[in-house]
């Protein structure tokens, strides 16, 4: 039998961390704090200089669990969810090369987009410096069930359950191979069971050939065997490249080894054993053990798994489990007993809810439901704007809405929004339109309406920046936000007006969920004198800061006691909720469907909503759990999105079905969304990262290519695949919050942005990150500082500043921002010298704009500092250009982009566009020669790949075809750029994305941006 790979490092190790609880303990099978069953192995904390250490400051190490010749398995957490995780490190000798490196990067890459139920999800993976040397790393979900070993060990395993173990590891199998991705190391060891709750086990495949590459490449030590010798295919042995069918004969042996409790062949060594896999005979299962009865079916598939050529074994995973399932319905009339549970049955939480209701109407005034019935009454009876608010689940929704009935029986006019879920809630205003409409029950052309007779002239403003174009500038003033405000006031107003005599109530479910903007206009009309006639009723998590005391009324929404739940459910539900303490009336819901579906179960049941929604989303199959992580990825979407993110056909229609029936999505006006907020989150948390940033890549796609919104785009973008263009689009979306007075929701993309770089950073990606970091912090700082927070603002440029290299656009712009700073504290020694120096770098670039600039505010340190800092905690940050008129919103101008980097001409004819331009972007000199225009610029890469990028602009210009020119080019050749500066403005490549912004800002200076139609979020 072989040996585990992972041998503790010394005999004299006696103390471990429990995998369960973390706790430390002395080394033994079981933990005496909470009883799991723990590894073998373990390490006095002591002498492990990783243990206590935080990985790349987001993984903290708490405990070894075991370590083997490839490297170290250790318990731990991470920080920004506190979620348990395990954490593989590479052992640090084995990484002589950068490629070796760069291998482990590409293989954990493809590693994490392995998503599916049977096997481990992949979190993060990356290269940790900050340690004494650096170290890659793997985190991983948690397991805390039984390797397969424990059991064959014991001998064989029962037909039915051998089978099922095999078809788990097999359907895990066929998800790898689909993707690209053989294990290349299948042994009990690497096979975890782990124990479901409500019964049956659920196969996860772990330790996957992450590092035990191909060629020369391979991360082994010297004359090590890839592979585990008694599961290895006899291709393997001889040396050749490991594919798919390797995988086969290793499941062939796993079953052989279940079926009789013994390995194919009986050897006195590893080397012997081998030696019968490339030349002996393979025996019959069933005459090895005979008197187990294996059926024949069963046999014959083992024996064809276990064939000496790759070419007669099954092709692939799924056509062995059509073999197993055929051979079993022979061997058995009786249905299979499955180790996983099957599919639960449906159930209808909707007629919980209402029995929640409509029991509590009848219950007594004390009981804890009758309570609130009472509450939804007062809430409206004084006539004043309420919040409700308390923890998720406890019904805060479902208090507003009896409220709003009693408020519609009594007449009065009730308007109901609901928050967008994320992240359609990134989109600007994306709320306040809906409630503009509602308010005013008209449509968006009628609102955008210049004749509307009953608006004063600031209201009519206050609607264009709300419809309007995104890019719109208005003059530098804080006056976005109080028009936004008066505007929202407006629209009360007018539903008054329609309400007939009667009061206006108008309910914002989940106002924490409000896009920021949104979020703001209804704050800032709470803080003002209320409209007669008016009452706000909000639901939120937390209450709602008092602006104005005595306006609005906060009320806790607190969960139910046990006493609420025997009389509502019976004292069988409250007997599963116990006394102990009071729940929420959602956990009670979920609490009946997990009863239902585990009735012969007596594992207790989860102690909290999360474990209750975890438990619903991890017993998933994988077309639900794949259909349940579009929606929460992309928040709500239809069908048809979903098709293009899964490509699933039918498959996708049927998940859909299933998981409405389940409760939940909802399925309404074409559109699927999720049925509360928390079953997105723990549906996200429980994915492989690299699953979850595909399908953000996707969504990006599908926005891109239909023109989508700005925010969302950037929000998919930065989360999928952070390049050129996702830092060049979150930057934009950063522009655009400003210009709408959003400084918070500037500050939150841009930490987005650097926290993308950092990642990349972690993974490798160093030109790139570095990039990301320079352009994100210099932006960030200078928001920072518009917001008069000094002091983060300071510290975020000084770890900018370290990113740059000496002599670069970048470091002459953070300079400059740097010496703002210490302007704004009334350091004006110190700011001079930043200046100075930042105008020796800008001389040493003969960037003429920047020293003119520089040279400006060197002139001014002697005057008061005209840097403005906002006034309100989120004001309007303008470019400083003119509000458009009309006639400037109608004009379409033309830029031809001419470049054959197509990340590259794609991401600046992106970031042209969201100003309002119209872009057209070709790739050579042919093609652009062709052009008839007019154009009011054309960006030329000096360099084209058939001609001559200067020649080709002049031509253009001498044709009429472009009116101003603007050059991108690579290296600085001083003849080139004397031509180019001669025909136009000239910007150098080689300071990556600080020089596309350089060419946008050139554009910018030779032409004025018109507006766009501002969209509604999709997907």
């Amino acid at each position: 039998m072989p040996t585990d790979e992972f041998a503790p490092d010394s005999p004299s190790l006696v103390s471990a961390a429990c995998i369960q609880c973390g706790s430390q303990h002395e080394v033994a099978r079981f933990c005496p704090a909470c009883g799991a069953e723990q590894p073998e192995g373990g390490a006095r904390a002591s002498t492990d200089p990783l243990i206590g250490h935080t990985l790349a400051a987001r993984y903290r190490i708490t405990g070894l669990i075991k370590a083997g010749g490839m490297g170290r398995v250790y318990r731990g957490t991470q920080l920004l969810l506190d979620r348990t995780v395990a954490i593989k490190v590479v052992h640090p000798e084995l990484l002589s090369t950068e490629q070796v490196v760069e291998r482990f990067m590409q293989e954990a890459r493809a590693l994490s987009r392995l998503n599916h139920p049977n096997i481990v999800s992949i979190y993060d993976f990356g290269r940790d410096d900050t340690s004494v040397k650096p170290q890659l790393f793997i985190v991983m979900e948690l397991l805390g069930g039984v390797e397969l070993e424990s059991l064959v060990q014991k001998g064989p395993l029962p037909i039915s359950q051998a089978a099922d173990i095999a078809k788990q590891v097999l359907s895990g199998l066929a998800e790898a191979h689909d993707q690209g991705t053989t294990h290349r190391d299948l042994k009990p060891e690497n096979v975890m069971l782990e124990t479901v709750r409500g019964g049956g086990v659920q196969v996860k495949l772990i330790d996957f050939g992450i590092a035990k590459g191909e060629g020369p490449r391979k991360i082994t030590k010297s004359g090590q065997i890839i592979g585990t010798p008694y599961y290895m295919a006899p291709e393997q042995i001889l040396g050749r490249t490991a594919t798919n069918a390797c995988d086969i004969y290793s499941v062939g042996v796993l079953m052989f080894e279940m079926l009789t409790g013994s390995l194919p062949f009986d050897c006195e060594s590893p080397e012997k054993y081998m030696e019968h896999q490339v030349t002996a005979t393979t025996p019959d299962p069933r005459d090895v053990a005979p008197h187990l009865g294996i059926p024949t079916g069963l046999a014959e598939a083992v024996v064809r798994c276990l064939s000496k050529c790759p070419e007669d074994r099954f092709q692939d995973a799924e056509s062995l489990i059509a073999v197993i399932n055929a051979s079993l319905a022979m061997w058995s009339s009786a249905p299979t007993p499955s180790v996983r549970p099957t599919e639960p049955p449906l159930i209808d939480l909707h007629a919980h809810s209402l029995s929640l209701g409509l029991i509590a109407e009848t219950q007594p005034p004390e009981s804890g439901l009758a309570r609130r019935i009472s509450w939804s009454g007062d809430l409206l009876a004084a006539k004043e704007s309420s919040v409700i608010w308390g923890a998720r689940g406890t019904g805060r929704s479902w208090v507003q809405a009896q409220a709003c009935d009693s408020a519609s029986a009594d007449g009065d006019l009730v308007i109901t929004i609901s928050a967008m879920l994320p992240p359609a809630n990134q989109v600007g205003y994306s709320n306040l339109r809906r409630m503009l409409r509602a308010l005013t029950g008209r449509s968006v052309g009628q609102l955008l309406d210049s004749t509307l007779s009953e608006a004063a002239p600031e209201i009519i403003e206050g609607l264009g920046i709300v419809f309007g174009d995104e890019g719109l500038a208005l003059p530098k003033r804080d006056s976005t936000r109080d028009a936004v405000a008066q505007t929202f006031a407006w629209g009360l107003q007018q539903a008054t007006a329609r309400a007939g005599g009667h009061n206006l109530v108008l309910a914002i479910d989940d106002l924490d969920l409000l896009d920021a903007v949104s979020s703001l206009a209804v704050c800032d009309y709470l803080a003002r004198e209320p409209i007669p006639g008016v009452t706000l009723l909000l639901t939120s998590l937390e209450p709602l800061p008092e602006a104005a005391p005595g306006r609005v009324v906060n009320r806790e929404l607190r969960a139910v006691g046990a006493e609420s739940v025997e009389r509502v459910f019976g004292p069988e539900v409250q007997q599963l909720v116990g006394s102990e303490h009071d729940v929420e009336p959602l956990y009670v819901e979920r609490l009946t469907a997990w009863r239902a579906d585990t009735r012969k179960s007596d594992t207790p049941p989860p102690s909290s909503l999360g474990g209750l929604i975890e438990w619903r989303v991890q017993t998933l199959s994988p077309p639900l759990m794949r259909a349940i992580q579009v929606v929460s990825v992309t928040g709500a979407t239809s069908v048809e999105n979903m098709l293009a993110l899964l490509g699933a056909g039918g498959d996708v229609v049927k998940a859909v079905t299933g998981l409405v029936d389940m409760g939940l999505l909802t399925l309404a006006d074409g559109m699927v969304s999720v049925t509360h907020q928390i079953i997105a989150e723990t549906a996200l948390r429980l994915a492989p990262t690299g699953a979850i940033e595909s399908l953000h890549s996707k969504a990006a796609d599908v926005l891109e290519e239909s023109g989508g919104s700005t925010e969302l785009y950037a929000y998919h973008a930065i989360r999928g695949r952070p390049d050129l263009g996702a830092f060049l689009v979150v930057e934009e979306c950063a522009r655009l919050r400003q210009s709408r007075g959003d400084l918070e929701g500037a500050i939150e993309v841009l930490r987005e942005g650097m926290d993308a770089a950092r990642h990349l950073m972690m993974r490798g990606e160093m030109d790139t990150a570095t990039m990301g970091l320079a352009i994100f912090g210099r932006k960030l700082g200078t928001v920072l500082l518009k917001a008069g927070r000094i002091d983060e603002a300071q510290g975020v440029l000084l770890e900018t500043l370290d990113l740059t290299s000496p002599v670069s656009s970048a470091r002459a712009l953070v300079l400059e921002q740097l010496g703002v700073a210490a302007q704004i504290r009334r350091n004006s020694d110190k700011a001079r010298c930043l200046f100075i120096d930042s105008v020796a770098v800008a001389r040493q670039l003969d960037d003429a704009a920047l020293m003119a600039r520089l040279n400006k505010l060197l002139q001014g340190l002697d005057a008061p500092s005209s840097f403005e800092i906002s006034k309100h905690p989120v004001t309007n940050l303008s470019s400083g250009m003119p509000a458009p008129n009309q006639s400037q919103a109608r004009l379409r101008m033309q830029l031809l982009v001419v470049d054959d980097d197509p990340v590259l001409s794609r991401a600046i004819g992106r970031s042209l566009r969201s100003r309002g331009y119209v872009v057209r972007t070709v790739s050579s000199y042919e093609e652009a020669d062709r052009e008839r225009g007019p154009y009011v610029c054309v960006i030329c890469d000096v360099n084209l790949p058939d001609g001559d990028g200067l020649a080709l602009a002049r031509s253009l210009h001498e044709r009429g075809v472009v009116d101003k020119i603007v050059f991108f080019s690579g290296p600085d050749d001083p003849e080139v750029r004397r031509q180019a500066e001669e025909l136009g403005t000239f910007v150098p490549k080689g300071d990556g994305l600080v020089a596309v912004e350089l060419v946008l800002d050139a554009v910018m200076r030779v032409s004025r941006p018109p507006v766009s139609v501002q969209e509604e979020p999709s997907l």
